[in-house]
């Protein structure tokens, strides 16, 4: 059909219905133009809210509304349209994937829903029941039957046309999303408008209608299994999977205990092009040619194994245990075959030297040292609780595209009243929804947080009752050594020198501070009531600001020292770092102490510069002041549980470890074959779960020296990433349904079952298989003679979460999700108690330590107290911003999670190819126009790709969506622009903190 204008008028007959389309989807729009005007049906379309509520009058029969268009509003528009029109018929529209809103989209007033993938099912049926009891005629019935004939009969011309473009099991798109491809784009380009991806996601009916099996499905018995996306998104979607002749056909959301958790996305709807890739790995294969040439030769896993172990044995009787090294990451987080796993239990054994990858630490240390934690990378209030928050803060992190799940929760709390504020470099989809946006320049979040603070303290909008009680601010720090005044120091048993509470991260209880936990030990604070000191214990309203001499000892509060420190931190000096408007910080500060509950929204925007630990630190110090932390709608931290019920003792036998190294150390043990003071002669490497290469700093030296320095490359992965093409041997690993597993990393509380749904395609198999195959060969066979569920019943039956909240086996096979955490809804720091050395928010760190590894140049007396300090490359005083003045931000986007998904070709034709995304104002100063193949490079290398111009971004900020492949770029890869420059205390890769200079091709 041709262009629709806003009001397009179709008459049919005198006495046939009046329906008004209000449908913004233009194929589905026309569909159902085509369909109700060829049935005489008089139509009246429309296109935004204000010619809906302009046009309808009482005339109109039935209104067809795509619910999505009018997320989180279709309540008030239900509303205002019965005001109009109170006999109005009103049809609503939702996805496959949004249909448990049906009943609040009835409760809004609608009279029937329709499932769009559903229409040719459903339309009819729900139009006449809407109509029953109405004045409509005979004719009117005959032809809404018509009606019901004709769209059958373009269905059916639909499926033929997608039996048409299957081949081989294997789905084969065209090149153009068009109407030919609406059964599996409409959802998909909804998803793509941020439309109905947050909850539960965006439907995809396509790709349960790609197949042969599933034109057949009349004749073939479907089979349903339960499993999981087990991605690091974060978000661990539970999913149904559906199998035909022993072939998944599609994926679909499945229900959880808490229907506030249902959930997919669109990468969790794609899954059957994953399993059925063509370029998916097959079989074991040996490199045949150069690295990275490409030739290739296929052997049997026999032939691969012995390969692989007899240079394993070699190289460790020649060099020593540490020769051999193994490298995971996150991309498949289940129990057994994940980052954190079986495999992990061979290299212990054999005692190898582990890369660990310190990514996103710095918000991880810089909440852990101060708030604690419930579990690693989970020190939030669940999602659940948002809707009691009158503030909501989305800092540094962009929901609606990297956790699509969380975004419907901040939505609910905007529905609730909530006012949202958006903090961030760029004009995000998340800060088209804000009611504020707070553009502030790249790396300068902290400034922004210690002027909010100095704010707060100097109004004295601190909630004091919460500070005394559960914070540090009224412990008395010494000036000769920065640690707490005990008992002990003023009685002399140490000569004022107290020993500090020193305790290692992760820890179960860092709540066991000291040997002597004895009055000797108690902390000592100033009586404000008496002018004395006092134990704490003992004193029930303690100074929080001042400076006091104890016995010879000259002490401060801690509050004291804060106050000190942020004191040089006005509104106009931070807007000279941040650009963020001093009245703008000084409304910021206000809203956020006075305009609680407040919950800040955080992730890993901030965290990906030098100083990233710091802005977490001074996000607790703001909460600690105001109280906004440990109550409904009061949260601050991170929000995914990681290890909560661990693997790891599992995997360690008889006191065998792997000797861990972090990331940024390997290129220099590569230089010197030595860390800290010991041989690491590493010369061969297994990779599994994850891409080096596509997710680690430095590509070029990974590629131009590493790689060439080891003797035998192995990944072990399901398709050939950048990783496996510089491989010496590849070994083809199952897809997650095709083996049973448990999926328990995730930003909700809740252990999801995997179940085998279908054997392993081709030569695949699992990583506990192939780990089994090698330790037969290694000589540790015995280590490993026990199935998976045996595995995780020796993880359940040690760890005493699991037993108390009766984690077993038999229970997740039976109930296929089962929630893991008592506490319901997690309220962090509920009650004021906090996972720390002195069960307080620690604002001031008495005895900081690093978080991964002791480097020299550690300094823990610059670690009391959050700071700012710049940036270690992308800021303007940096001398090499003359030569690179644009700073590189590297966008996670809802299409990969990393780099898996890179190649999906449904996905591909939404998003199609790597670009860098610029404001028209640096273009133009470069002479780029849109679509101009654009080179970015700096000292390190250089990436090519497509320009692409926004106007959310600021001058001098360029934006390069991460998550490609090598081979997807027209030249280089964005990981050759990255360093390795880290802050010893926290060690984290800085993907951010780049500078880099583009040039037209």
């Amino acid at each position: 059909m041709g262009k629709i204008s806003e009001k397009a008028d179709f008459k049919g007959t005198a006495d046939s219905l009046n329906i008004m389309l209000a449908i913004s989807h233009s194929w589905l729009k026309d569909l159902f133009l085509e369909l109700l005007v060829g049935a005489e049906i008089k139509v009246v379309v429309v296109e935004s809210i204000d010619r809906l509520l302009q046009e309808l009058d009482e005339s109109t029969d039935v209104l067809i509304v795509d619910a999505a268009d009018y997320q989180g509003h279709y309540h008030q528009l239900f509303e205002q349209l019965r005001q109009k029109s109170p006999s109005l018929g009103i049809l609503a529209l939702l996805s496959a994937a949004t249909v448990g809103y049906r009943d609040s989209i009835l409760f809004a007033g609608a009279n029937g829903v329709v499932v769009k993938e559903e229409a040719h099912r459903e339309l009819i049926p729900v139009l006449l029941r809407i109509l029953n009891g109405y004045q409509i005629n005979r004719h009117s019935s005959c032809l809404l039957s018509d009606l019901g004939d004709k769209l059958n009969t373009f269905i059916q011309g639909e499926v033929k046309e997608v039996e048409k473009r299957t081949e081989d099991n294997n789905i084969v798109f065209s090149g153009r999303f068009n109407r030919r491809t609406f059964l599996k784009g409409s959802a998909i380009a909804a998803g793509a408008a941020g439309i109905a991806v947050a909850n539960p996601g965006g439907a995809m009916k396509a790709l349960a209608e790609s197949t042969e099996e599933e034109a057949a499905a009349a004749t073939s018995e479907e089979r349903i299994f339960t499993g999981a996306c087990r991605a690091n998104c974060q978000n661990l979607c539970r999913l149904n999977i559906h199998v035909r002749d022993g072939k998944v056909v599609r994926t679909s959301m499945a229900p959880m205990p808490n229907p506030e958790y249902n959930r997919i996305c669109i990468k969790g709807l794609t899954h059957v092009q994953r399993i059925y890739d063509p370029d998916r790995l097959k079989y074991p294969m040996k490199r045949v040619g150069e690295r990275g040439s490409g030739d290739w030769e296929r052997i049997s896993w026999d032939e691969a194994v012995t390969i692989i172990t007899d240079k394993w044995k070699e190289l460790q009787s020649t060099y020593g245990p540490r020769s051999v090294a193994s490298s995971t990451q996150s991309a498949n987080y289940a129990m057994v075959n994940g980052a954190s796993g079986i495999t992990n239990r061979l290299f212990n054994l054999m005692e190898s030297t582990h890369f660990t990858p310190p990514i996103d630490i710095n918000m991880v240390y810089g909440f852990f040292r101060t708030i604690g934690w419930f579990s690693m990378f989970w020190n939030a209030n669940e999602h659940t609780t948002m809707k009691y928050a009158k503030n909501v803060f989305v800092w540094g992190a962009n929901p609606t595209e990297s956790q699509t799940q969380v975004w419907h929760f901040v939505q609910e709390a905007k529905n609730n009243g909530a006012k949202l504020t958006v903090i961030d470099p760029m004009f995000t989809i998340s800060a088209s929804k804000a009611d504020q946006f707070i553009p502030v320049r790249p790396g300068s979040d902290t400034a922004l947080v210690l002027a909010m603070a100095k704010i707060i303290i100097d109004e004295n909008w601190i909630d004091k009752n919460f500070v005394k009680q559960h914070t540090v601010a009224p412990f008395l720090v010494k000036d000769n050594d920065g640690k707490f005044l005990r008992m002990k120091d003023i009685i002399g048993s140490t000569n004022g020198e107290g020993s500090g509470a020193q305790y290692k991260y992760g820890n179960e209880d860092a709540r066991e501070y000291s040997a002597e936990n004895d009055a000797m030990n108690e902390f000592v604070v100033w009586d404000s009531n008496a002018g004395t000191y006092g134990r704490l214990s003992e004193v029930s309203d303690p100074e929080i600001l001042g400076s006091f001499t104890i016995n010879g000892i000259a002490v401060k509060t801690a509050l004291t020292l804060l106050k000190n420190q942020v004191e040089s931190y006005t509104p106009e000096y931070a807007e000279e770092i941040t650009t963020v408007k001093a009245d703008v910080i000084r409304e910021l500060a206000r809203t956020y102490a006075l305009g609680g509950p407040c919950t800040i929204y955080t992730l890993f925007g901030p965290d990906r510069y030098y100083n990233g630990h710091y802005f977490a630190h001074a996000l607790a110090a703001i909460a600690a002041l105001t109280g906004n932390i440990g109550k409904l709608g009061a949260s601050i931290g991170l929000d995914t549980l990681w290890d909560y019920i661990p693997g790891a003792p599992a995997n360690v036998v008889d006191g065998k470890k792997v000797n861990a190294v972090f990331a940024e150390q390997v290129p220099r043990i590569f230089e010197t074959g030595m860390h800290k003071g010991e041989k690491y002669p590493i010369k061969a490497l297994y990779t599994f779960c994850h891409n080096i290469l596509g997710n680690w700093p430095e590509q070029n030296v990974w590629i131009n020296k590493i790689f060439k320095d080891l003797e035998l490359i192995v990944v072990a992965d399901n398709r050939m990433t950048d990783t496996a093409k510089y491989a010496d041997i590849v070994l083809p690993v199952a897809h997650w349904f095709e083996v049973e597993d448990v999926g328990s990393f995730g930003n909700h509380p809740h252990m999801i079952f995997q179940e085998k749904a279908i054997d392993p395609l081709y030569e695949c198999k699992s990583d506990s298989e192939i780990t089994r195959l090698l330790a037969e060969k290694m000589g540790l066979g015995e280590y490993f003679r026990f199935t998976d569920m045996d595995y995780l019943s020796e993880i359940f039956s040690k760890n005493k979460d699991a037993i108390e909240n009766n984690i077993t086996v038999e229970r997740l096979k039976r109930e296929k999700v089962v929630r893991h955490v008592k506490q319901n809804p997690i309220i962090y720091g509920e009650g004021g108690k906090f996972n720390t050395p002195t069960g307080r928010i620690e604002f001031y760190v008495e005895s900081p330590i690093p978080f991964c590894d002791l480097e020299p140049e550690f300094d823990p007396e610059t670690e009391h107290l959050p700071q700012f300090i710049a940036p270690i490359e992308a800021w303007p005083d940096n001398p090499l911003y003359k030569k690179y003045p644009l700073v590189m931000i590297q966008e996670h986007k809802r299409w990969r999670a990393h780099t898996q998904w890179s190649h999906v070709p449904v996905l591909r034709e939404l998003d199609p190819e790597p670009t860098v995304i610029m404001c028209p104002e640096d273009a133009k100063l470069r002479g780029i126009k849109k679509g101009d193949k654009v080179k970015v490079f700096n000292d390190r290398g250089s990436v090519v790709l497509r320009a692409v111009f926004s106007n959310g971004l600021p001058k001098g900020v360029i934006n390069v969506p991460r998550g490609w492949q090598r081979d997807q770029h027209i030249a280089g890869g964005y990981q050759e622009l990255t360093h390795n420059k880290y802050h010893p205390a926290s060690m984290n890769i800085a993907f951010f903190d780049i500078l880099v200079q583009m040039e037209k091709m």
